[in-house]
């Protein structure tokens, strides 16, 4: 009996050992992956920060009561949803271009749209790196939108 006992706390004890080392093991590969998650999350994050940014400034302007900004290699792509009665001009276009040179002199090109359609894929783009997705996960559906302007 002592002996079954004796073989059974042995066994145990490995087991114990063996779990314990894998488990480490699998704690520093997920660090180290996260690690580089990071990396890639604050260049996103950064880059939101600036398309949020420059949405905020151009609802500032009279006439705009709502906008949505997509920053991409050095472009702004914006949708805007006009106030009541406000009609869309090229002077109202370019207004909102300069403001945002203007403001972010690392934006190149920008381009406007009051198209609805247009604003809600720009959302969804910015609502889907607001969840965590990354830029590249974006690319086609922002080249998408692009290619609209």
């Amino acid at each position: 009996m002592k002996k079954k006992i004796l073989i059974l706390l042995i066994v145990l004890a490995v087991l114990s050992l063996v779990a314990c080392n894998t488990e480490s093991g699998t704690n520093t590969e997920i660090v180290d992956e996260n690690e580089n998650l990071i990396e890639v999350n604050v260049k996103d994050k950064e880059l939101l920060n600036r398309s949020e940014k420059i949405s905020d400034w151009v609802v500032e302007l009279y006439g705009v009561d709502d906008a949505t900004t997509i920053v991409f290699n050095n472009d702004a792509y914006i949708g805007v949803v006009l106030a009541f009665d406000q009609e869309y001009t090229e002077e109202l276009e370019n207004t909102i271009i300069y403001q945002v040179k203007e403001k972010d002199a690392s934006i190149e090109n920008v381009k406007v749209t009051n198209n609805s359609k247009t604003f809600g894929e720009i959302s969804d783009v910015v609502f889907n790196l607001l969840q965590g997705k990354s830029y590249d996960s974006q690319v086609k559906d922002i080249n998408k939108i692009a290619n609209k302007f």
